[in-house]
């Protein structure tokens, strides 16, 4: 049986040559066609038949029965503190210690080899130990010092808008981001509004200061409990006295349940938002009942769906508790605007989220600009084996990264599984003497919110985490993001890079791609339905393919993969290709070279923090990435970040509310 049957060559694209080997691949296809009663001749490489064979190998390599025939059963969510919104190459994977290279059993088995270390890394400036962190860029501070709310307003607030007047003196912000402006106005007009905006990009103020300026109660549904306790922490801590809000969760005690239902039925609720999970929404009979009654008296301002991409099965974050959001919408609150954000969606699960919330077909549509000028994407081969002393490779690679980064440059690594997570990490604490933790959906909630507010705090440098650590991160200064594994989906890929550059300045995105890692990622997708498997594998085929593009500009790429179109063509020095290209090295350049990617900003003359270094190729044609000491990206100004080190209790409390105080005052005047 020859190798070069087109059904056994995208086997082994999918990683199996280096896993099984051809050979045997080859034989496993021989089995697999006498098993159906057939032949190579009659036998085309469709989709059905990639599928089955697939499915085949996955249950050879990694036991386990075949898919289910339909998706009557999916996984069941559990409203529960920094629960992630997927729960499946996340944090599912079992204990797989031969399948995971790089298990606690030691370096991998692979045979040593010269991965000449010191040829990947060149050298270049670091920060001094003990030096302080550096002052955020100049370009990404607010124009303005922080209001007084006591204080008259000044004639230039006089002159001011309603909306930049609030936005102001309530947030802080000097100026509206893109396409801002345009939702709140369309938000506070009562329409149906779908907002795709990059992460980043200011979604939450898109409802946060309607709810300010307009009467009732503002509903925001959101993923994770970490996520709505930092938000509702956020707006009580605001410099204005703070914004009342609240959340409801099975986290609370009851005396705090009950408080919170007390607030909505009051005759005129102080709470100006909520936050909820979907299943409390869905589930929570005495929520939707007191959501009722405070339609009736016409103070339910309006429905938000926070990470709408989880209404639909099309989504790469689906959640069922979200698809039901529609009918409890037409069920409980028929007519009540709804207001759906998300940072990745393509057209597919847009018109698909659409459907399901039962939203007008007139509703307005908001997108911004998925392209992340400030963000650097690298796609790197993976390093194989061992170093000459015996070190893995991989582990070693990410070690001297992660030191040339600088002590105070705080980053990000995904890994697969819960496995990877502490064994990577626990790597680059023993060996590599880092400030590093790893973080995953199997930790108590009191120790992934101890390694999330060290994080932030500066005490920890590095997090190793799995996906759970994702939706409801908000730290703006994370100056890198390594994929230790290749995402399962372009959208999980650019949320997760999201993470990085919050602040407007330079960041790093590098995703270290293994053919050998996609058996792995093809087994867990396969733990729900034969649909969602078919779904998964087109999905991990497009990641794959985004990985081996070796000309197309990366940005341009993820940009036309969510339906934009980019008109620069190319971003020119903010991805690996573009660089590559740029400086004539095409193919030539060693795969294995991943730290080799962003022209020297370091080693430029001129390249310090804060200050932007000249264009083009460095002088002496060495390459290195940006490290703690970033160079500014022009940038619209941006408010400070808002993250606090510790999640507040009593969120439900009421706080001073002095906008309304100065927001009165200025009508007088």
């Amino acid at each position: 049986m020859p190798a070069q049957h087109p059904l056994v060559q995208q086997i082994l694209n999918f990683g199996y040559e280096e896993t099984l080997g051809e050979d045997a691949v080859v034989a496993n296809f021989q089995h697999w066609l006498d098993a159906n009663d057939t032949t190579a001749a009659r036998t085309q490489a469709t989709e059905a038949n990639v599928n089955s064979f697939l499915e085949s190998l996955l249950a050879l390599e990694f036991g386990g029965g075949c898919l289910r025939d339909s998706e009557d059963e999916e996984p069941v969510y559990i409203e529960y503190a920094e629960r992630s919104a997927v729960s499946e190459h996340e944090d599912s994977e079992p204990s797989d210690g031969a399948s995971n290279s790089g298990s606690s059993g030691g370096p991998s088995p692979a045979p040593s080899r010269d991965t000449s270390l010191n040829a990947y890394f060149p050298r270049k400036p670091k920060l001094a130990l003990g030096a302080p962190p550096p002052e955020p860029p100049a370009a990404v501070q607010p124009a303005r010092p922080a209001a007084d709310p006591f204080a008259p307003s000044t004639e230039e607030e006089r002159d001011m808008a309603d909306l930049d007047f609030a936005n102001w003196r309530v947030f802080g912000n000097a100026a509206f981001r893109p396409q801002q402006r345009e939702v709140i106005q369309a938000v506070m007009q009562g329409k149906d509004c779908f907002v795709l905006m990059p992460t980043g990009g200011g979604k939450s103020l898109c409802y946060q200061l309607p709810a300010v300026v307009s009467k009732g109660v503002t509903v925001v549904v959101s993923p994770l409990l970490s996520l709505m306790q930092d938000q509702v922490k956020a707006l009580l801590e605001l410099p204005c006295g703070g914004v009342p809000t609240t959340y409801l969760s099975s986290q609370q005690g009851e005396g705090e349940r009950r408080g919170v239902l007390a607030e909505l039925a009051a005759p005129v609720p102080t709470c100006k938002l909520l936050y909820v999970t979907p299943e409390q929404l869905v589930k929570n009979n005495k929520l939707v009942d007191a959501l009722q009654r405070l339609r009736a008296r016409g103070l339910l301002a309006r429905l938000v769906i926070d990470e709408a991409h989880c209404v639909s099965g099309w989504g790469h974050d689906f959640r069922p508790d979200y698809k039901e959001l529609g009918n409890v919408r037409e069920r409980a609150f028929p007519g009540t605007p709804v207001l759906a954000l998300t940072a990745t969606a393509t057209d597919k699960v847009k018109a698909d989220v659409i459907k399901l919330l039962g939203m007008k077909r007139d509703c307005s549509n908001f997108k911004v600009s998925f392209y992340r000028a400030n963000l650097f994407l690298k796609v790197a081969k993976k390093p194989s084996g061992t170093t000459e002393d015996g070190k893995p490779a991989d582990k070693e690679a990410l070690v001297q990264y992660i030191k040339r980064q600088g002590n105070h440059a705080c980053g990000i690594v995904y890994a697969l599984s819960r496995d990877d997570s502490e064994v990577v990490a626990a790597y680059l604490r023993n060996e590599g003497g880092l400030r590093a933790q790893h973080y995953h959906a199997g930790m108590t909630p009191s120790q992934r919110i101890n390694v999330q507010n060290r994080w932030r705090c500066g005490a920890v440098q590095v997090v190793v985490a799995t996906i759970a650590f994702g939706m409801g991160i908000d730290k703006a200064d994370v100056r890198f993001v390594v994929h230790y594994t290749v995402s399962k989906a372009l959208e999980g890929y650019y949320q997760e890079v999201g993470r990085a550059g919050r602040d407007g300045a330079r960041a790093e995105c590098v995703l270290l791609f293994a053919a050998r890692d996609c058996p792995r990622l093809l087994n867990l997708i396969r733990r729900g339905s034969r649909s969602k498997f078919e779904r998964g594998r087109a999905a991990l085929q497009q990641m794959k393919e985004f990985c081996d593009e070796r000309d197309a500009c990366r940005h341009a790429a993820l940009l036309t993969y969510f339906g934009e179109r980019f008109t620069a063509g190319r971003c020119g020095t903010n991805c690996d290709n573009c660089v590559r290209l740029s400086r004539d090295e095409a193919a030539e350049r060693p795969d294995a070279d991943w730290l080799d990617g962003e022209p020297g900003r370091r080693d430029r003359k001129g390249g310090k923090a804060g200050r932007r270094a000249p264009k083009g190729p460095p002088a002496d044609g060495a390459g290195s990435f940006v490290s703690a000491s970033t160079l500014v990206q022009d940038a619209n100004p941006a408010r400070r970040n808002r993250d606090g080190s510790t999640i507040g209790r009593g969120a439900s409390k009421h706080m001073s509310f002095s906008f309304a105080k100065a927001f009165t005052a200025r009508r007088r005047l």
